[in-house]
């Protein structure tokens, strides 16, 4: 097909071919066009002829719709919290859940007075920085610390950091030992960690995309939660008054439940539902006004 149909049309043809939602082809159709970067310009421009080639859209559409490929991937580039983060390489690109587990534990900051004073935060398995980030931009008195032990994920972030114009630490290393090593003592710990069951891993399309570490780095898939809840006492600035939250699998809440119940936790912990109403966060704070 060639490109003289407008951007109306295309979205139009598209939504209808593929069955595919609209944000999604707004997405996509955004990196691709010169023109057209916002709604607001589409509203203006969408009766003219597309300045980007039809048949690449199509690709682009395919690879998301068969092969499962993270937008993220596709665009190279995406909008987290009004970060704007890009994704190298195989980095496990940023989902729809840690936007929304972000987005819970800042809105609870902010009702607190845990950000009245001057804090250190640690962002471990940080992948492109997003969580780390985006923690920073709204609470510019963290001083805000990322580690990863995939040197590739350090550059991501510092990238990112640089792009978004944010002063934070970064090391390599391992998530628990960097922090024992380093003399690191935080009052914020997050960390959306390899969760994944080894034999849940589809090697068909998830290892195609994104490296395997970013799904499964220990042969115990709770092995983060225990290293870092068991041992928070050694890591934790001061262990009266802290904030611990993960992002976990759909099915592993009563594992994780029981986790934090065995180091006394539980009472201060609150758990929190992604979009599709599956429990997938959770949120330690205790003695947080």
């Amino acid at each position: 097909m060639n490109n003289k149909i407008t951007f109306l049309e295309a979205i139009s043809i598209i939504k209808k071919k593929y069955k595919i939602e609209s944000s999604i082809i707004f997405t996509i159709l955004f990196s691709l066009s010169k023109k057209i970067k916002n709604l607001n310009q589409f509203s203006t421009f969408k009766k003219e002829m597309i300045d980007f080639s039809f048949n690449t859209l199509i690709k682009k559409i395919l690879l998301y719709k068969k092969e499962k490929k993270p937008l993220a991937k596709i665009v190279k580039s995406i909008k987290f919290l009004n970060l704007n983060i890009q994704v190298d390489g195989k980095n496990f690109a940023p989902r729809d859940e840690t936007e929304i587990f972000c987005n819970e534990l800042i809105t609870f900051i902010k009702k607190t007075k845990f950000n009245s004073r001057k804090l250190k935060g640690v962002d471990l398995c940080c992948g492109t920085g997003v969580i780390g980030l985006a923690l920073k931009k709204n609470f510019p008195n963290i001083e805000m610390f990322a580690i990863d032990i995939d040197s590739y994920c350090i550059r991501n972030t510092i990238l990112n950091a640089k792009k978004n114009r944010i002063k934070i630490k970064t090391y390599i290393g391992d998530f628990f030992e960097t922090l024992i090593k380093k003399k690191i003592k935080s009052d914020l710990i997050v960390c959306n960690p390899p969760y994944v069951e080894k034999e849940k891993i589809n090697n068909s399309y998830m290892l195609k995309h994104e490296k395997k570490i970013a799904f499964s780095n220990n042969d115990d898939y709770l092995y983060f939660y225990r290293k870092i809840i068991y041992n928070y006492k050694k890591i934790i600035n001061d262990t009266k008054k802290f904030i611990i939250a993960f992002e976990f699998g759909k099915d592993q809440k009563k594992y994780i439940k029981k986790i934090i119940s065995e180091n006394n936790l539980l009472k201060y912990t609150k758990f929190y539902k992604d979009f599709q109403s599956h429990d997938r966060f959770f949120i330690i704070a205790k003695n947080i006004p």
